[in-house]
């Protein structure tokens, strides 16, 4: 909640303060200074915030050097959330001689209501004499600064400091359920708001924050309560009582948000947050004029409430002034960014001004996170419908039906209003509404097929010239089961509107279902040659060429795809999982980092992310973004999954271990971790219970080739050779275009003694995928160990030729090559140093070759250079010797030596070869 403005709070407090020091003026004059504070501290512990201040008031009247009646006014305008008068009140209760250790909390406390995040870091400490309650409660105030300065991991550390010191600190557990809010993780913030509960059960502000946790859950009811049970505790706040109307107004309850209306006018006569929720309920009450004069009041008075500058923008919108209503909800989703209602109620705004490319571009983000929200759904079918795309149009259109039916229309995560504006706003275009194909697809939802047939009849003689008709009756007869008829529908539309995309798509997606690929396949093309750019026509293209096994044509309609739709997630996502397939994960990384900045908080390519990093060698950089997915998908299998996969690439088995449990307590079904814990089992020797996982994965999912796949590498690894290859045969025939499969497939082979049939189906595959690159690495493999040494270079170089920066093809070239073609060796070597400088095997092969090329004085600046990156590296020691050896430093080579083999009494690679030269120069 942003910071309120201190000017409403200064007049809230005259107007409190000063009357009701005259009304008692007379009953004042019969007790001393001493007596008022004590009755005023009698009123502030029984909640009578009003008789605490005309006593406060009057002791400091009568005796304006009574430290403890400025105190208490100190206290009074906190409760009243003015924390400059509160400031100043502390000063003079100081100045008169209130002690550090009572006067820093309040102090802490009035700095935070100004928003002085940094004061409090400056100047409230911890005094060593402090109590440690004391010591708890200022502690955590300084979290919360730490928290308003954007440092959580600083206010983490306060919050838990304070919980050393008194273990049942609430206002420590307040702050830790504020951070894990802040993650997303509400049921932990619960958590920690209730333990606090049980050593404050009155403390309000305990209560007002569970309401706002209640809220970010969507329960509208719990929230309420709680704020109830906050506004009985400290009557006068303006926070709780705006909330409570706000969820009331979820509920229904006019009347009820009314009476909380009313009193926020009585109590806080021209807060902000009166004008708004005055504001609210006349919106509420379709008052949009009225309601629109008191959203402008409350951003005059906190110009930082991005609440006021929404509803501005939808009041404006609802009475048609389109332009105002752009400006306001631009400035409302520059304060807050990436919400789904600003982006929708931007979207239909950019309809209703016919900037359809526009309203896609806030809308389809929503729906790659949100793939059931109906308001999104209900307004892409509009844009492809008007855009002459029935058949995209229709599609989104069921989806939006089936969302509606099964209760998953709103994915805020938070309590909505229940002002319904978005659907208000839809209602008020009727060209938005099209209630005649909603109508259709209720009747398929309920499977009431003549009723929907009767409907599209009666439409296709309303809208002559129209491919919807066409469409929906087709999509009728494809619910019943009739695709003839449905083609025969859709074939008609199609003479009847020769240039409609979708129904071009619709017979496309019927034949590639029937397995007519070629037909598909001309469809597709027809429909790209109407529109070039269109995307789903494009994507047609890519998954039939996936069926045909075609890699190079996939990869050029995806290309072609990013390069027509930047703004389009599912291309770049698609295309770097083509390049892993390929061999050519690198390709995929770099693909993704190019796409970062426009789909950096999106979770789908965070996850992507993950893999892709695992994938090109980096653990570390996918360590650290599984966190950031964590972040974007809190409680989430996936994410949970993603960080055991980071966590294992890193060597971290316990860790590992862990994520993988705590994903399937969010998820027991999720597949992709239970596969994972079949080899994390593997992995730990546990091969029974590896085994009794692997054979639940496969009672249900029968057939499945992901599983097959695994129980070929669950054999392989066992060494059952036979049983390994039969799995992976029956894999790749229920999937036949994965090179993983393949190679698997090939490996068991060739360890069960069949090594030619291990070449044939790697060198078929090859054939048919001549741009897989990991394949071409697998057979270089397989034709060195056979001594095939020209066939092997002939696998690296092909390899090389598909992928130029393929640091494994490159290094093992130049090793290969150093004796007998060194120049080109060292072309080789230097390409791959300046890939993966901080490869140690990629480095050694340079300086093989430079030594074997005798440019001796480069290898020994290389080498000097490295033994400061990697002081311990027995293979780099070794090097170092011979160089210094070849330039003639003998004497060098053998401390190099020594220190080598005395450092390293134990076994390793180079021992035999480094006491073998010790005594050579030794001898000599």
């Amino acid at each position: 909640m942003p910071k309120p403005s201190a000017a409403p709070f200064r007049k809230l407090a005259a107007s409190l303060l000063l009357p009701l020091a005259l009304t008692a003026c007379e009953r004042a004059k019969k007790t001393t200074d001493t007596q008022d504070v004590a009755q005023a501290q009698t009123a502030l512990d029984q909640g009578d915030l009003r008789g605490g201040a005309i006593n406060a008031h009057n002791a400091a009247q009568k005796n304006p050097n009574n430290a403890e009646a400025h105190r208490l006014l100190s206290l009074i305008n906190l409760e009243l959330g003015n924390g400059e008068a509160a400031e100043i009140e502390l000063k003079r209760a100081t100045d008169l001689g209130i002690v550090r250790e009572v006067a820093l909390p309040i102090l802490a406390k009035a700095l935070l209501l100004q928003g002085k995040y940094q004061d409090v870091l400056d100047r409230i400490d911890l005094p060593a004499q402090m109590n440690p309650q004391d010591g708890a409660r200022l502690m955590a105030l300084r979290g919360d600064a730490w928290l308003g300065v954007g440092k959580p991991d600083k206010a983490r550390a306060d919050y838990e400091a304070a919980l050393m010191l008194d273990a049942t600190a609430p206002t420590g557990k307040l702050g830790l359920a504020r951070l894990a809010l802040g993650g997303g993780e509400v049921p932990q913030a619960l958590a920690w708001v209730r333990e606090a509960m049980q050593r404050e059960p009155r403390n309000a502000e305990l209560w007002s924050f569970q309401g706002q946790l209640y809220e970010a859950q969507g329960d509208p009811a719990q929230a309420e309560a709680s704020y109830t049970q906050a506004i009985d505790l400290r009557q006068r706040s303006a926070f709780d009582r705006s909330r409570r109307v706000w969820v009331r107004l979820s509920q229904g309850k006019t009347q009820a948000a009314q009476e909380d209306v009313t009193a926020l006018e009585r109590q806080f006569a021209n807060h902000f947050l009166t004008h708004f929720s005055r504001g609210l309920l006349l919106f509420k009450q379709h008052k949009l004029p009225e309601a629109l004069t008191e959203f402008e009041a409350t951003s005059k008075l906190n110009e930082g409430y991005a609440e006021a500058l929404y509803f501005q923008g939808v009041t404006q919108l609802l009475m048609n002034h389109l332009p105002n209503a752009q400006e306001l909800l631009a400035r409302f989703n520059a304060l807050v960014p990436n919400t789904v209602r600003g982006s929708i109620m931007m979207g239909l705004v950019k309809i209703k001004l016919n900037d359809l490319p526009e309203a896609a571009k806030w809308l389809l983000p929503v729906l790659e996170q949100y793939p059931d929200n109906v308001q999104t759904l209900q307004l892409m079918g509009n844009i492809e419908l008007s855009r002459g795309n029935s058949a995209k149009a229709l599609e989104y259109l069921n989806r939006a039906v089936v969302a509606g039916s099964a209760g998953r229309s709103r994915a805020t995560g938070k309590a909505d209003p229940g002002l319904g504006e978005m659907e208000t706003a839809l209602a008020t275009d009727p060209a938005l509404a099209r209630t005649e194909v909603q109508i259709v697809l209720i009747h398929l939802q309920d499977k009431a097929y003549a009723k929907a047939i009767e409907s599209v009849e009666a439409m296709k003689k309303r809208m002559p010239g129209s491919a919807l008709p066409f469409n929906l009756l087709a999509e009728v007869y494809v619910r019943q089961g009739d695709d003839a008829k449905a083609e025969a529908v859709l074939k008609e539309g199609l003479r009847q509107v020769p240039d409609d995309v979708g129904t071009l798509q619709s017979l496309a997606r019927l034949a590639i279902k029937n397995r007519h690929d070629d037909q598909a396949r001309q469809y597709c093309q027809t429909a790209l040659g109407l529109q070039p750019k269109d995307l789903a026509s494009r994507l047609c293209l890519v998954e039939l060429y996936e069926r045909a096994g075609d890699q190079a044509g996939v990869a050029k309609e995806l290309q072609t795809a990013i390069q027509d739709h930047p703004e389009a997630l599912l291309p770049p996502l698609t295309l770097s999982r083509l390049y892993a397939r390929m061999g050519q994960p690198r390709r995929g990384l770099a693909l993704l980092e190019t796409a970062r900045a426009r789909f950096g908080d999106n979770p789908e390519f965070v996850a992507r992310l993950v893999e892709a990093q695992i994938e090109t060698g980096q653990p570390g950089q996918a360590l650290e973004t599984a966190g950031q997915l964590l972040k974007l998908e809190p409680q989430s299998a996936r994410a949970e999954y993603l960080l055991a996969l980071a966590e294992g690439a890193n060597g971290h088995a316990a860790a590992m271990r862990a994520a993988l449990q705590r994903s399937l307590h969010h998820n027991p079904k999720f597949r992709p971790t239970r596969e994972a814990l079949v080899r994390a089992l593997a992995g730990e020797n546990q091969l029974p219970e590896a085994e009794r996982e692997l054979k639940q994965l496969a009672s249900e999912y029968p057939g499945d080739g992901g599983v097959l796949a695994l129980k070929g590498w669950l054999a392989l690894r066992q060494k059952q050779w036979s049983a390994a290859t039969a799995a992976y045969r029956q894999a790749l025939d229920q999937d036949p275009n994965n090179s993983d499969i393949a190679v698997e497939l090939a490996r068991g082979q060739w360890f069960g003694n069949d090594r030619e049939g291990g070449l044939k189906t790697l060198s078929d595959w090859s054939a048919r995928h001549p741009q897989d690159v990991a394949v071409h690495h697998v057979l270089a493999g397989f034709y060195g160990e056979m001594g095939r040494r020209a066939e092997q270079l002939a696998a690296y170089e092909k390899a090389l030729a598909i992928d130029p920066d393929d640091t494994l093809a490159l290094n093992e070239l130049a090793w290969e090559l150093k004796a007998e073609n060194p120049a080109r060796a060292l072309q080789y070597a230097d390409r791959a140093v300046k890939l993966a400088p901080d490869s140690v095997p990629v480095f050694d092969t340079q300086v093989a070759v430079l030594i074997e090329q005798t440019e001796f004085e480069r290898a020994l600046g290389l080498l000097l250079q490295a033994k400061k990156r990697w002081p311990d590296n027995t293979m780099i020691l070794y090097r170092l010797a011979v160089a210094q050896d070849k330039v003639g430093s003998t004497a060098q080579a053998i401390k190099t030596l020594r220190e080598l083999l005395a450092s390293h009494p134990g076994a390793f690679a180079e021992r035999k070869d480094a006491e073998g030269l010790l005594a050579r120069l030794a001898a000599r």
